[in-house]
C-alpha cells in the first residue's frame, strides 16, 4: 500500500471547508462535550477523516469540538474511501452505530417506508412522554411478526413499514398504560411480546386488555420467551372472562 499516494495529512482552521454526508450521524451533545473537556485537557489525538470532497467520512464530533473551541482542525484526506457503505464500516469500528443511525442512514439513502416509521416513532415518543423508545417504536412498525433483524433490515434498505398492525399495537400498550403496571408497557420486552400476539391473534380486543390489566398487577420478565408467555395466558384467561359478556 503507497500510503503516501492513498492519504494526505493537513490542518486548517477553515471550518467552512469541511462538508458533510447526509449519512453522517446527527451530533450528539453529550459526545460533542465530553470531547471538548478531553480536547481542552489533552489536545487533538485524532485527527478526521474526509474524502477527497473533503465530506467528514469520520470524527463529525471531533469536528464540532474543535470549532467550538476555536482550534485547528487536523483531518486525513482518504482517497480509498468509496462509498456511504464504506462510511458505515468505518464508523462501526469506532463508536458503533445504533439503529437510530442506520434508520436515518436508510431514510436519507431513499427508504420511504423508514422515513414514514421515524416520523411515527417521533411522534409516539411524544405522546408517551418519551416511554416508548424510537427504536422501540421502529419494531413494532417493522413488517412481519417478531422485531428481529431490525438491524440487518435499515442497512441492508430492506425495512418494510405495516402501519395498520403497528398503531394495532400501540393502541394496545395506550389501554395498557391505563392500569397499574408493575412495568412500563412501553418497554421493549411487553412490547415486542404485545406486536407478537397481535400477529398471532390477528389484533387485539382493547376490552380483553383491560379486563387483564385489571386482574393482574403485569410484571415483566428478563427472558422475552417468558414475558411473552406470561401475556399470552393472562390475555386468554381475560377472554374467556370476557366472552360470557358478549
Amino acid at each position: 500500500m503507497d500510503l503516501k499516494n492513498e492519504f494526505k495529512v493537513d490542518v486548517t482552521d477553515d471550518y467552512k471547508s469541511f462538508k458533510f454526508l447526509d449519512t453522517n450521524r446527527e451530533p450528539n451533545e453529550r459526545i460533542v462535550k465530553k470531547l471538548e473537556k478531553s480536547i481542552r485537557d489533552n489536545g487533538v489525538q485524532i485527527p478526521i477523516i474526509v474524502n477527497q470532497k473533503k465530506q467528514i467520512v469520520d470524527g463529525q464530533h471531533r469536528f464540532w469540538a474543535l470549532n467550538r473551541l476555536g482550534y485547528k482542525i487536523p483531518y486525513i484526506i482518504s482517497k480509498t474511501w468509496k462509498d456511504d457503505k464504506h462510511t458505515i464500516e468505518i464508523n462501526n469500528t469506532g463508536s458503533k452505530w445504533n439503529a437510530m443511525d442506520f434508520a436515518n442512514y436508510a431514510a436519507e439513502s431513499g427508504n420511504l417506508d423508514v422515513l414514514e416509521a421515524i416520523k411515527i416513532a417521533n411522534r409516539w415518543e411524544q405522546q408517551t412522554a418519551k416511554k416508548l423508545r424510537p427504536t422501540t417504536a421502529l419494531e413494532i412498525l417493522m413488517e412481519g411478526r417478531s422485531h428481529a433483524g431490525l438491524l440487518k433490515k435499515l442497512k441492508n434498505l430492506t425495512y418494510k413499514l405495516d402501519r395498520t398492525r403497528g398503531e394495532q399495537v400501540y393502541d394496545s400498550l395506550n389501554e395498557m398504560s391505563k392500569h397499574k403496571m408493575k412495568a412500563s408497557p412501553f418497554s421493549a420486552k411487553i412490547a415486542r411480546a404485545i406486536k407478537i400476539m397481535n400477529y398471532d391473534y390477528d389484533d387485539l380486543d382493547e376490552e380483553v386488555i383491560a379486563i387483564m390489566c385489571t386482574d393482574n398487577y403485569v410484571q415483566n420478565f428478563n427472558k422475552e420467551n417468558d414475558q411473552l408467555e406470561y401475556l399470552k395466558d393472562i390475555y386468554l384467561e381475560a377472554e374467556q372472562k370476557y366472552k360470557p359478556k358478549k
